[in-house]
C-alpha cells in the first residue's frame, strides 16, 4: 500500500483480490471451528444461559489477582 487515498474504485478491486485468495492456515481452522455442530449448540447455549442470568442491575465483579498482569 502507497500513502495515497484509496479510490472507491481502487478499494473495490482490493477487496475482490482479498476475497478471491485463498485463506491462510489460521482463517481456514476458525472457520472450520465456527461451522462445526458442537460449537454452535454450545455457543447458543452459553448465549441462552448469559441472558437468562443477566440483570441491568448486576455489577461486574472484579478479577482475581492472579489473573491480573503484575504491575512493575
Amino acid at each position: 500500500m502507497t500513502g495515497r487515498r484509496m479510490t472507491p474504485g481502487d478499494l473495490e478491486a482490493a477487496l475482490k483480490t482479498l476475497a478471491a485468495a485463498p485463506p491462510d492456515k489460521e482463517n481456514e481452522l476458525l472457520v472450520r471451528h465456527l461451522k462445526c455442530k458442537e460449537t454452535r449448540a454450545l455457543t447458543e447455549a452459553l448465549a441462552n444461559a448469559i441472558s437468562r442470568n443477566y440483570r441491568q442491575d448486576s455489577r461486574a465483579l472484579a478479577l482475581p489477582s492472579e489473573i491480573l498482569p503484575p504491575l512493575l
